[in-house]
């Protein structure tokens, strides 16, 4: 050790001495520096971006505000990460730029990694601030999207940030202390970087309940408009819009859909199943053959919604298409969205309790009348949001998909989903099987897929891979 290291370093300031051959990196003096406990560095080298507060040193000096802080493995001198320290979350610290030689600049790491994003949603021809106009993207205008996920929260190295990206419009999604108190930071290196973007394009969506367990209420009060809890919105979100837009006209795969970035669930659409969504175009293709020429295909889309599978089943062929689901709003949107594709003579939306309608569908004894499907997508909301709540929840997974297989004609197919990320794709697939054998019902599972790719995974986490959909066919 050098002989010009100062003794008796307080425990939690680094001593600034890089590692073997890491380059020399100085630690501004107003950047606290946070020690891990004994044996905890692991997962955050292999990128892990949640330290929860019993991973750190308890003789760590005390802060009291959201702030930007370096992280340091148990001996004091090597550094993991920079990231925003928040004294009221169990997330105590969310790493936003990982390494020996972090950044201490927050403009700095938000340009970094939404450029990151940026770059590989272009790989996958996903474009910011595109209007309807697949014309001027020749090689993308059968499937032209300017709808998606810009930035995946953990998935992109921004814990508590998720951005999705409605034609010109950005709706943020907010479920971090960090970024209400940083707001023109995340907002300047958007406008940075997006070209032509303007901050009314720029729209928030706030997660009361989890801004809560941040802390971060006071963020939102009625003493700040710009984030008032009384405005407008959905379930356990609060929107604040600065233009107040019309719903957004966006498109997938070439399909028209009408967003409501304001009111409608979490930040108005669920890009997660965009590549499960066109898949089904594929089904009845594959089934329709010289034996059958005449046979009508029926679609049951329970939980639908705006329409999204709906939308992609009919342009696969399916002769008939019923959307159920227990919410106006959005009915109405998925009607008008059937409109604007010109497939309202073949899609009928409907309100219903799903689990009413299908305990009755099954037992033949809706009035009026109904068929069995040829086709039946679940797609229930997230039901297990904790492991608290699983076994509650695998009860209900259970009842929904032995009704949804008792109701299926011979050879029909089931796309059952879950968006529950305590509810494992193992849970599932045992779920499906146990509905099957309760049915009566032998199956062969085709396909199992997950969140479309613009939906990053967290490196090195286990968790974030939240979406399941099993794919299962009738052999009886």
């Amino acid at each position: 050790m050098s002989k010009n290291i100062k003794k008796n370093i307080p425990d939690n300031i680094s001593e600034n001495i890089p590692e073997n051959n890491t380059p020399s990196f100085h630690i501004p003096a107003h950047i606290p520096v946070l020690k891990l406990k004994p044996q905890r560095a692991k997962p955050f080298w292999q990128g892990e971006s949640l330290v929860f507060s019993g991973a750190l040193d308890p003789k760590n000096k005390d802060l009291s505000e959201v702030q930007l802080v370096l992280v340091a493995d148990s001996d004091g001198k090597t550094l993991i990460g920079s990231g925003m320290y928040n004294p009221a979350s169990s997330y105590r610290v969310r790493l936003l730029d990982h390494g020996k030689t972090p950044s201490t600049d927050l403009l700095e790491i938000l340009k970094k990694r939404i450029q990151e994003s940026l770059d590989f949603r272009k790989t996958l021809g996903l474009i910011p601030n595109q209007k309807n106009n697949p014309e001027s993207h020749p090689e993308f205008s059968k499937n032209f999207t300017n709808a998606f996920r810009l930035i995946n929260s953990e998935g992109d190295n921004l814990s508590g940030l998720t951005i999705d990206c409605y034609a010109d419009q950005l709706v943020l999604s907010v479920t971090a202390a960090w970024v209400l108190k940083f707001k023109e930071q995340v907002q300047q290196a958007l406008l940075d970087l997006i070209p032509g973007l303007t901050l009314a394009q720029i729209h928030w969506r706030l997660n009361k309940s989890a801004l809560k367990q941040e802390g971060a209420l006071d963020l939102i009060s009625d003493s700040n408009p710009e984030f008032n809890p009384t405005a407008s919105a959905a379930s356990a979100s609060t929107a604040s819009n600065i233009s107040n837009p019309e719903n957004i006209l966006v498109q997938e795969n070439g399909l028209n859909f009408l967003v409501d970035i304001t009111r409608g669930q979490k930040t108005g659409f669920y890009c997660d199943q965009r590549n499960n969504r066109e898949n089904i175009r594929h089904l009845f293709k594959n089934q329709k053959s010289d034996q059958t020429p005449h046979k009508k295909y029926r679609v049951l889309d329970t939980f639908c919604y705006t329409g999204g599978f709906a939308m992609n089943a009919a342009l696969g062929g399916a002769d008939y298409i019923l959307g159920i689901d227990s919410s106006e709003a959005a009915l109405g949107l998925a009607q008008e969205n059937a409109q604007k594709n010109n497939l309202g003579e073949k899609i009928k939306f409907e309100k219903h309790d799903v689990e009413y309608f299908l305990t009755h569908l099954a037992a033949n004894t809706l009035n009026p009348p109904e068929q069995p499907f040829d086709l039946i997508i679940l797609d229930p909301p997230k039901l297990a949001p904790s492991k608290e709540k699983i076994y509650q929840a695998k009860k209900l997974y259970l009842r929904l998909n032995r009704l949804a297989l008792k109701a299926l004609n011979p050879q029909g197919v089931l796309i059952s989903c879950s968006c529950s990320d305590a509810f494992s794709k193992e849970d599932l697939i045992e779920t499906i099987e146990l509905a099957a054998r309760q049915a009566g019902r032998e199956i062969s599972i085709k396909t199992i897929q997950g969140a479309s790719p613009d939906h990053k995974i967290p490196k090195g986490a286990r968790y974030g891979d939240y979406l399941k959909v099993v794919t299962v066919e009738l052999l009886n």
